[in-house]
């Protein structure tokens, strides 16, 4: 059900894994970010904990309502919401990932004189993961970028100081070597950013909650933005429930649920759903950047794990101490003659 109701628009994301840990991810536009920064940072001052449910510290304000819509979108209680983080997005990445540094070295604490030679040396310097690249969380793969760039860069070093199936270091690495995970980089950020993130910020929602807070509030207007929403719930779980791949088809989803959870959020909150556009699934498709086409992975060209070879020793066999502890317990004041003899015994075994 979340799948549908999250792909059926671009306001609210939720991810969540079987542990019941999840987050409930919200595109806001610029003043709706403004307000929640202020209002974090009361409860920041005063060092308090977020609760929804405390309307004295979160007042039904834009901000506050817009989260809770979302929760009650997804029938998320807000009693286990516990942290609220304002993320600005900044979709950037580096123009080159491999770089020769050249430094001097040698350099000592005395004054250098005009006939002192200066020395460098040479070393290169890689990019990968967010360094090289920043994507846009909506549609993710941030962690697929990050492992693929480093599974190509490991490849290439491996290709580069092996030469007939011996390792053969050469010091230094030459920034030539590296040309085809440069090129890697740029086809991976092409795909991510270009293919993925790009399609989600040339899609804002400004538009769309504007527009919201004009007619929701009229009868006709909150109709039709209702049917509208609950075609567009229709057309995404159809869709959906089509795929070979689709691991629900034990348990469909009723008109009944899609109707459900158009009304049970506010009338604002239907508009602003119902005008945004759905996920751009179709235009996020296509080919795959893969490390194996680039970095082939041949197993012939893999060195084998050293094994280190049985020892047949003759050891002798380990004694086993054996401690004996004795506690004893001394209840009242006074001791008697029963309890001298019995300290007096447990002395003798030591």
């Amino acid at each position: 059900m979340n799948c549908v109701l999250t792909v059926s628009q671009t306001r609210y994301l939720v991810n969540s894994s079987t542990s019941r840990h999840g987050y409930l991810n919200i595109r806001l536009i610029q003043d709706e970010y403004d307000e929640l920064r202020n209002r974090l940072q009361t409860f920041e001052a005063k060092n308090e904990p977020i609760n929804l449910l405390d309307y004295n510290k979160c007042p039904q304000s834009p901000v506050w309502t817009i989260i809770r819509q979302g929760l009650d979108f997804f029938r998320i209680s807000p009693k286990y919401v516990f942290r609220v983080i304002p993320i600005e997005i900044n979709v950037r990445h580096a123009s080159i990932v491999v770089r020769e540094l050249r430094f001097e070295i040698g350099k000592s604490e005395q004054k250098p004189s005009e006939h002192d030679e200066k020395k460098y040396k040479t070393a290169l310097a890689f990019l990968a993961g967010d360094a090289a690249m920043c994507v846009h969380f909506w549609p993710g793969r941030g962690m697929n970028s990050g492992m693929k760039a480093a599974m190509a860069l490991a490849r290439n070093i491996v290709r580069t100081c092996t030469s007939k199936n011996s390792i053969n270091i050469r010091k230094p690495l030459r920034f030539l070597d590296f040309l085809d995970y440069e090129g890697f980089m740029s086809r991976l950020r092409a795909r991510e950013q270009q293919g993925r993130s790009l399609r989600v910020l040339v899609d804002p929602i400004d538009k769309s909650v504007e527009e919201s807070y004009s007619y929701a509030h009229l009868g006709n207007c909150y109709k039709k933005y209702t049917k509208k929403l609950i075609r567009k719930l229709k057309e995404i779980r159809d869709r959906l429930e089509k795929l070979d791949g689709w691991p629900h088809h034990s348990s469909p989803i009723s008109d009944e649920q899609l109707e459900y959870a158009s009304n049970r959020i506010a009338p604002h909150a239907v508009a602003q759903l119902s005008l945004a556009n759905p996920w751009p699934t179709r235009e996020m498709s296509g080919v795959e950047v893969l490390v194996e086409n680039t970095f082939p992975y041949d197993l012939r060209n893999a060195f084998l794990v050293p094994v280190t070879a049985s020892l047949d020793l003759k050891r002798a066999p380990s004694l086993m101490i054996l401690y004996k502890h004795h506690v004893l317990w001394v209840t009242g004041d006074k001791q008697n003659e029963g309890i001298d003899i019995l300290i007096k015994d447990i002395r003798n075994l030591q």
